[in-house]
């Protein structure tokens, strides 16, 4: 049995750096069908790496879950297994198509809501910035700036 640290080395190796590489090549060398092979994987395997959070809090216990993992990666990437297209023609496509009004409206909302905290809380820091210079400048000059 491997360790976890193990495993995640080999899919941060085999599922991140390695399929990055070879996307990199495929963008280079302008090819539709790599680029069709390479979106397919990264899209399966945004779904893994989101779904491994979970499941590895739940999982972890069992036997060779790590090996299984990683055999899973290797079956997924476009050069060696080529499973993604299976997963994402089977599983992904249908479920993201299902739904993609509703994801499409959910993202929006969140959009908007974040643009809607950032400016609040950036708002806030100026604020608590401001006061916090206006303190500084109280303390060393009691008689205040005028009196320079």
């Amino acid at each position: 049995m491997i360790s976890s640290i193990f495993s995640r080395l080999t899919i941060l190796t085999f599922g991140t750096l390695y399929p990055a590489y070879y996307s990199f090549k495929t963008v280079r060398a302008k090819s539709v069908d790599e680029y069709m092979k390479w979106m397919t994987y990264w899209i399966v395997f945004a779904i893994f790496t989101a779904a491994e959070t979970f499941t590895d809090v739940f999982l972890k216990w069992l036997p060779f879950y790590y090996e299984l993992k990683i055999l899973l990666i290797f079956w997924l990437l476009p050069s060696m297994g080529n499973g993604s297209p299976i997963v994402y023609r089977k599983c992904l496509h249908p479920f993201l198509k299902k739904h993609e009004t509703r994801i499409d409206r959910t993202l929006q909302e969140v959009k908007h809501r974040g643009q809607d905290m950032v400016f609040h809380y950036a708002s806030e820091a100026v604020m608590f910035l401001g006061r916090a210079v206006m303190n500084v400048v109280q303390k060393n000059m009691p008689h205040g700036v005028l009196s320079l």
